[in-house]
């Protein structure tokens, strides 16, 4: 298989026929892909509009015949309560009290209802009649007796007419008295004597506080506790005059509805009922949540984002179809009169690309068919016709890269090709003799080339030589310089000092007899008035008692001026030729000490502060003043940071931030290095300073402040002098730190800013 592929690999590149078949199939492809994906988009669109006008169609019937039972109940109630209301009105031709009494009945339990109270509910007749039911609490008026005898007549009769549409049909009153038409459920006889219907959502739905356009209202979705049946009631004010009296209701089964609504759907699609205030009141997935919570489960209460955007679009459509851009669905919407519900199809697009995919697909196989053809085709015309010709011409122009001139082609063709053959013919013949001069250039052009790079790079090497000599000289002439003069300085003060200290001591002896002798002649010779005044005036004792603390602190400063010496030759000590073994912890005292007096506080900010970490580090084979030199560049370098820093805040925040300075030193993990870091807290570099920071002249101060070969001279005197490394870590904001590392044979020195 390998063989076969670089064997095709090779054709492709060798072959202008192959690669010309190949090329055109590949653009007939691509035309076939593309007339394929638009015939795609093209269908799918056609389909998707078909979709929606089929949506919307199925939607439009599907809310009219979901709506239709609600729509019979609104117009059932509204026919009721009139009906009611007249005959309510029209005088009775009986009496009222002698009927109500043969119908109603007192209970022990001080309720009133249709039903003698030793008379088994079981053998109440519920399907031919209606029950009722006074609460024990109610004052049964004369108008009230025959608003129950009317309820109970009209009940009956609708109740029985309507049994096949609606569970049951009833009046609730504003008295606590229900008087209902349920087929074989008296539960007017069932109900407790202090049931009060007033205060269910089935009736104070028609109230004025409720529904003061006293329209038909629809109650919440709700489950039966006794026949474990779905329901919502809608009820009909009742006003007598403008008297709110109560309301006539339907209660409508919905366990047909919600199935309908699961089950009864579009392929591969799904439906939602919605209440509008969010209650979900029909959905496949969450039936079970839906019937857990009572019918009271809202879409905010799930987890489900998909389902809360579903049922906002649905709020704002509320009719239509809406295409979905991030759902890749459609919507079909539409309103279910009676309750308002909001009934959703939820159709998605994915429904739409297999039988689109299934059309295309012949499409594109036909097309690719077509296109196996014509290379077919095509491979023959081009074998023939143009692959010998330029096969001769190929095997040619191989003989003359070869460097043999002597070739020769067909010349008897009169197309292209042949034109092409007479054209290589004389180009032959003009590089044969143009070859021959050229060969002479060639040789020429070499030789002078090779002169060119010979004295470029020994420029270069100069060049190289000279800068490295330029920094070279440079630093050891400011070393040289400094060297001396501090060393100078150093010799100059240690010599008066040795003086006094020695003076010092001789003076203490001397004062000491003197006042031993004082002692004596007080003891042997009793002072005079004159004298003992003169005492008392001087405070002899507290000069006697005094005089010695003051010489002994005379010998502990010239005691520090001797150190400040010491450290001074320590720094400024000359380097040898040969490295010696130093103590790099004197060197860095010595550093702090010469750049003590610029880490104090001036006007601008406090003092630097300086954190020594040493450990226990052996003594390192170096050049010593040449490392004090580098100490002192990198801690200079820290210092002018801190003091420029200063400038673009104020001293109060410098004292609750304060400039820090911190050395550490330790050996290495592989013992064959001393490590010694420098950090500051400072404002630290950006990455173009940082890559820059140890090239030669480079520097980030202004011309009268800095030169641009301190941090170059570090690096040369750690890497190149001392075979060490050094690096850089910085960011902006977070400080600087300069890593050296200085081999001593098992150790490193290692110096972070």
């Amino acid at each position: 298989m390998q063989k076969l592929l670089t064997r095709a690999i090779d054709l492709y590149r060798t072959s202008v026929i192959i690669k010309t078949l190949i090329n055109m199939s590949i653009r007939v492809a691509l035309v076939v892909l593309v007339s394929t994906a638009v015939s795609y988009l093209h269908v799918l669109h056609n389909l998707e509009v078909q979709t929606v006008q089929q949506l919307e169609r199925y939607i439009t019937e599907r809310g009219q015949r979901e709506s239709l039972i609600f729509e019979l109940a609104e117009d059932s109630l509204i026919s009721l309560r009139d009906q009611f209301l007249q005959e309510v009105e029209q005088p009775s031709k009986q009496s009222v009290s002698r009927q109500f009494d043969q119908q109603f009945f007192r209970w022990d339990d001080g309720t009133t209802r249709n039903s003698a109270n030793q008379q088994s509910i079981l053998d109440f007749d519920t399907t031919r009649k209606a029950t009722s039911f006074i609460n024990k609490g109610t004052e049964v008026t004369s108008s009230l007796k025959r608003q129950l005898l009317t309820a109970q007549r009209l009940i009956t009769n609708h109740g029985i007419a309507w049994s096949n549409r609606f569970i049951n049909t009833y009046l609730n009153t504003l008295s606590n008295t229900t008087t209902i038409y349920w087929k074989n459920t008296p539960l007017a006889l069932q109900a407790k004597a202090d049931f009060q219907p007033s205060q269910d959502e089935y009736f104070y739905v028609a109230d004025p506080q409720h529904n003061p356009t006293r329209q038909v209202a629809w109650t919440g979705v709700y489950a039966d506790t006794v026949t474990d049946i779905w329901m919502v009631s809608g009820v009909v004010p009742l006003y007598i005059g403008e008297q709110f009296v109560g309301g006539f209701g339907h209660d409508i089964e919905l366990n047909s509805l919600i199935e309908k609504t699961i089950n009864n759907k579009l392929p591969g699609a799904y439906n939602i009922v919605f209440n509008l205030d969010g209650r979900l009141i029909a959905h496949s997935k969450y039936a079970a949540d839906i019937q857990q919570a009572g019918g009271l489960l809202n879409v905010y209460d799930l987890s489900d984002p998909h389902l809360q955007t579903i049922f906002e679009l649905s709020l704002a459509k509320s009719h239509g179809v809406i295409e979905t851009s991030d759902n890749q669905e459609f919507l079909a919407l539409t309103e279910l009169e009676g309750p308002n519900w909001l009934f959703v199809t939820v159709y998605p697009k994915s429904l739409l690309s297999e039988p689109v995919w299934d059309s295309i697909k012949f499409v594109l196989i036909a097309g690719l068919l077509a296109l196996l053809i014509e290379v077919v085709l095509l491979s023959v015309v081009l074998k023939s016709q143009f692959a010998y010709p330029l096969n001769c011409l190929r095997d040619a122009s191989q003989k003359l890269a070869d460097g043999d001139f002597d070739v020769s082609i067909d010349l008897n063709r009169q197309d292209e090709l042949g034109q092409l053959a007479l054209a290589f013919t004389m180009m032959t013949q003009q590089l044969q003799s143009a070859f021959q001069a050229l060969q002479q250039k060639v040789v020429e052009k070499e030789q002078a080339e090779a002169l060119v790079v010979e004295k470029n790079y020994a420029l270069e090497r100069v060049l190289d030589e000279l800068q490295r000599a330029h920094l070279q000289t440079i630093q050891n002439e400011k070393m040289a310089t400094l060297g001396n003069l501090v060393a100078g300085v150093a010799h100059e003060i240690n010599n008066p000092v040795g003086f006094l200290n020695g003076s010092i001591k001789n003076m203490e002896d001397y004062i000491q007899d003197l006042f031993n002798h004082l002692k004596l002649y007080q003891e042997q010779q009793p002072p005079n008035k004159t004298v003992q005044a003169n005492a008392e005036e001087m405070d002899l004792d507290f000069m006697l008692e005094d005089f010695p603390k003051l010489l002994n602190s005379m010998l502990e400063a010239t005691g520090r001026v001797r150190d400040i010496s010491t450290s001074l030759r320590t720094f400024s000590r000359a380097d040898i030729k040969h490295k010696v073994s130093t103590n790099l912890h004197e060197g860095l005292d010595s550093t702090l000490l010469i750049l003590k007096y610029r880490l104090k506080a001036n006007e601008y900010r406090p003092a630097i502060n300086v954190v020594r970490d040493y450990g226990n580090l052996p003594e390192v084979e170096c050049f010593p003043s040449q490392l004090n030199q580098v100490f002192m560049n990198i801690l200079a370098n820290a210092i002018d940071m801190f003091d420029e820093a200063a400038q673009r805040t104020t001293f109060e925040a410098l004292e609750d931030n304060p400039q820090r300075i911190t050395i550490w030193t330790t050996v290495s993990a592989t013992q064959n290095a001393v490590e010694l870091c420098i950090s500051d807290n400072g404002e630290g570099m950006s990455e173009e300073v940082k890559a820059r920071i140890f090239d030669n002249l480079f520097t980030t101060k202004s011309a009268d402040k800095g030169t641009g070969l301190g941090m170059a001279i570090a690096h040369q005197i750690i890497t190149e002098v001392h075979g060490g490394e050094v690096a850089v870590e910085t960011a902006v904001g977070q400080g600087s730190a300069f890593l050296l590392s200085l081999p001593i044979g098992a150790k490193a020195l290692c110096i972070t800013d």
